[in-house]
């Protein structure tokens, strides 16, 4: 029964049947862990050719795993930091405590050039990878079953690469096509996207991408995005030089409530951002602005609260406007990724725009919105707190805005306009009173004017 037992290959090597200690230098390791607390900013670059498991000590391979987990956290590295980040990780004791850890420097000074001692290393690390690969072809060669080809096909598998010294190429690899991912993403990823997407399921190959980020981030490829942990986007530092002087500047012929069109111009890819306390006109407002332009241009409503019946409801209360032409309006239910649902040559609105508790990401998603529109534009309403100058997100929400509009306390306020037409002055400011009659109509109250804040009364 045992004659007819399978080999298991990657058996480990009996050293003291041999009576042979494995080659090993660790002098050089202690060096290139001493040259690494005095220069941290190498640690990234060392890492992508230096594994772990090419320590022969092992406490120095605690002690290497720990820098390199340092510097993928972005923590300062010294002596006394590297020191308290083993014993909070309950490990300094087993590499000989603070003495060994502040030992690393002898000599470490009058070093001009670690490559040599990464070289050693790693070369040590390969001769002991190919005893363990010659004692499993040892090993092998006394089952039965298994043919001379294939203990000879596996051990030039696992020796070739040592001889042309490929078998760090892995990491490198890694690093390359973490790279080549970053370079086509468009936008904020994470951590977790590109493992996903790489399917780097292995604890090393984890720890290996943490590292290759921050290498790319200290090459300036991508940053950090946001405050949340692990999460980035790419440096789009290509320009392309603008061709003003071809600039279409035809006016979008669309009618506003309001009679905002009287003073403010429309240009194609106009980002126009409508933000109101609840309950105070958003909706009626963006319905208005629609069954106003159907019959100039397509119009896409996208929204995230009014469903059918909804829709029906509030378009029923507009009794003056006829449902042909309520019939003539897309509508559609949308609650995310609203920039993949933008029509680039027609009139999108957005009843409203939202992002859960990353408010910050408001700006972000806005900009991919104006990306998308080509000769059409959008009208973007959002909520806002009462007494806010700015919709939820505040001053992110308006990149790219031409028009901004708040709605709070029958008040409508022109944050600022743009494009305003030749001879006239700048409306930013100016706010307009306003009645809701029957969840249907805007009725103005007067002209737009500036608030007196002394008196809090109209100046026209």
């Amino acid at each position: 029964m045992e004659r007819d037992k399978k080999p298991t290959f990657n058996q480990s090597v009996d050293f003291k049947l041999i009576k042979k200690v494995q080659p090993n230098c660790t002098e050089s390791e202690k060096v290139v862990l001493g040259w690494l607390v005095m220069y941290p900013d190498k640690i990234i670059k060392i890492s992508e050719g230096l594994a772990r498991a090419d320590f022969y000590d092992g406490k120095n391979a605690i002690i290497y795993g720990a820098l390199c987990k340092m510097a993928s956290e972005g923590k300062h590295i010294d002596l006394v930091t590297l020191s308290s980040f083993l014993e909070e990780n309950a490990v300094l004791d087993r590499v000989g405590g603070a003495s060994y850890v502040a030992g690393l420097m002898d000599g470490i000074p009058k070093l001009t050039k670690i490559e040599p001692h990464v070289d050693i290393i790693k070369d040590k690390a390969r001769l002991r990878k190919l005893i363990q690969s010659s004692y499993d072809a040892f090993q092998s060669c006394y089952h039965p079953g298994v043919t001379a080809k294939d203990i000879a096909s596996k051990l030039a598998t696992e020796v070739t690469p040592l001889a042309s010294g490929r078998d760090s190429e892995p990491n490198r690899i890694l690093s390359r096509d973490v790279r080549d991912w970053v370079k086509r993403s468009a936008g904020e990823f994470s951590r977790l996207d590109i493992r996903n997407d790489m399917n780097l399921i292995a604890t090393q190959d984890r720890h290996n991408l943490s590292m290759i980020l921050l290498r790319l981030e200290k090459d300036g490829l991508i940053v950090k995005s946001g405050k949340r942990e692990g999460h980035y986007r790419r440096v789009e530092s290509d320009l392309l030089e603008m061709e003003w002087e071809n600039a279409d500047t035809t006016e979008v012929p669309v009618e506003w409530p309001l009679d905002i069109h009287k003073f403010y111009i429309t240009y194609k890819k106009s980002i126009n951002v409508i933000a109101g306390k609840k309950s105070e006109g958003k909706t009626l407002f963006c319905l208005d602005f629609a069954h106003r332009n159907v019959d100039k241009m397509k119009v896409h409503y996208l929204t995230n609260e009014l469903g059918p019946q909804g829709v029906k409801v509030r378009t029923g209360r507009m009794k003056d406007i006829p449902i042909e032409k309520w019939k003539k309006i897309h509508f559609y239910e949308r609650t995310e990724n609203y920039e993949d649902a933008i029509f680039p040559n027609d009139i999108n609105i957005i009843d409203y725009l939202e992002v859960g508790m990353d408010f910050w990401q408001m700006g972000h998603i806005i900009r991919k919105i104006h990306k998308k529109l080509v000769d059409g534009i959008a009208v973007i309403a959002m909520q806002k707190k009462e007494g806010a100058t700015y919709g939820i997100g505040g001053e992110f929400t308006t990149h790219a805005a031409q028009l901004y509009l708040t709605l709070d306390v029958r008040t409508a306020k022109i944050i600022y306009a743009k494009n305003i037409r030749d001879g006239m002055n700048s409306y930013d400011g100016k706010v307009r009173r306003l009645k809701i009659v029957g969840g249907a109509e805007f009725v103005p109250d007067g002209d737009w004017g500036e608030v007196d804040n002394d008196n809090k009364k109209m100046r026209f």
